[in-house]
């Protein structure tokens, strides 16, 4: 029977290049001390039939230093017999190995510099699978944050190759109203290739809802037809892109119409005084920060 040997490999991972790697082939049966065991590899590398180091009548040894470039080393062996002077089998189990001296990379991030969140959701695509990652949230300014900086270290799908859809990572964390931070993306791959660091700045975490405070001018009671402007003052930027809407009910009965929008923070309507006796109540909908926030339906002086 001809001896046949597993080749096993230390450190076992993929490799980049200048890696030092032990190959160690184990046979199972005892080789021929009198004939070397020699081995080739094709693929990245090109290494002629080379002697290994007899460690034991089954045991050889090589070492194998990982080429530059990416792709597959396979590794066959020659030249050796068992004490009964069977020819080995050249092809042993497990005689491949990775080489990758590409990083990995992060793009399509779900958040962009500058951007307001009230949520820790990330999405991201990978270039590759990863060993290992962390989403590292550290304080820039704002409201203090005693436990900044907060490392979530991806786990499961989340090192994946691919695009991660936008959700809670596994290990999300609990960051605090009002601050600011830089959050950074980094990974290492089976090779221990690092990637680049990816720092998106300025994102502000604000989970508080906004809310209105109406003035009206004149300041006054008011009879049929007096025509008077409402200002709603908020104490943060509304999105733009939502319409604050007011609605009216008591004496008057308005359905929610757009406000007119004069700044971030200043929104106006024109009221038209109704006839008879009474309150009007005013309450606004619709209208979102720029985390997302909707806004408080109930002003204050509605």
């Amino acid at each position: 029977t001809e001896p046949t040997a597993t080749l096993t490999y230390s450190p076992d991972r993929a490799y980049k290049q200048g890696d030092s790697v032990t190959v160690t082939a184990t046979f199972n049966d005892d080789m021929d001390s009198n004939e070397d065991v020699k081995i080739a590899i094709s693929g990245v590398s090109t290494v002629t039939a080379t002697n290994m180091t007899r460690t034991s009548s089954t045991t050889y040894t090589y070492t194998y230093t990982a080429p530059a470039g990416d792709g597959t080393d396979t590794f066959v062996l020659s030249n050796g017999q068992d004490v009964a002077g069977n020819a080995l089998n050249t092809t042993p189990n497990s005689n491949t190995v990775e080489v990758d001296n590409t990083k990995p990379a992060f793009s399509l991030l779900n958040i962009s510099n500058n951007a307001y969140v009230n949520h820790t959701n990330i999405g991201y695509t990978l270039s590759e699978a990863v060993a290992s990652g962390t989403v590292k949230w550290t304080r820039t300014s704002g409201t203090a944050d005693a436990s900044s900086p907060h490392t979530a270290n991806l786990a499961g799908n989340e090192l994946n190759s691919g695009a991660r859809s936008v959700g809670t990572l596994t290990n999300s964390p609990t960051l605090v109203d009002g601050t600011v931070y830089t959050v950074a993306f980094n990974a290492t791959d089976e090779a221990e290739n690092v990637a680049d660091e990816v720092s998106i700045t300025g994102v502000t975490y604000d989970t508080t809802v906004p809310t209105a405070k109406l003035t009206y001018s004149p300041d006054r009671a008011y009879k049929e037809n007096d025509s008077v402007t409402v200002t709603a003052t908020f104490g943060e930027d509304m999105d733009s892109s939502t319409d604050v809407k007011i609605a009216i009910s008591g004496v008057s009965t308005v359905a929610a119409t757009n406000m007119t929008r004069s700044s971030a923070t200043v929104y106006t309507y024109t009221y038209t005084a109704p006839a008879s006796d009474g309150t009007d109540t005013f309450v606004l909908s619709v209208g979102t920060d720029l985390a997302g926030n909707v806004l408080n339906t109930s002003p204050s002086n509605n």
